[in-house]
């Protein structure tokens, strides 16, 4: 593969759900975290900035699609987009129950 269509994360952080189990780095959540990570998910959906986020998010998907778009990568985009607000509210969903 070309160096230039190469991507780079930090895969210790990607959280993951397999058949009910909650992961991060590929390694199971363990009790104490897991507590943790549902107390912060609680505090930040109850937060402004979490409404904000996800209201403009919503809100930019559907301009993109609906107003700007010019051409169909554009729509795809605004898809793309609406994909990640949502993976973003699972994650937080997943991580209180």
């Amino acid at each position: 593969m070309e160096e230039r269509y190469k991507i780079e994360f930090d895969s210790k952080h990607v959280f993951s759900e397999i058949k009910g189990e909650l992961f991060i780095g590929g390694e199971k959540i363990k009790p104490d975290m897991r507590k943790l990570l549902k107390e912060q998910a609680g505090y930040l959906e109850s937060s402004q900035i979490y409404e904000l986020l996800r209201a403009t998010i919503t809100q930019e998907a559907a301009e993109l699609a609906l107003s700007e778009s010019k051409e169909w990568n554009h729509v795809l985009y605004a898809k793309a987009l609406k994909y990640w607000g949502d993976v973003f509210n699972t994650m937080i969903k997943k991580l209180q129950q």
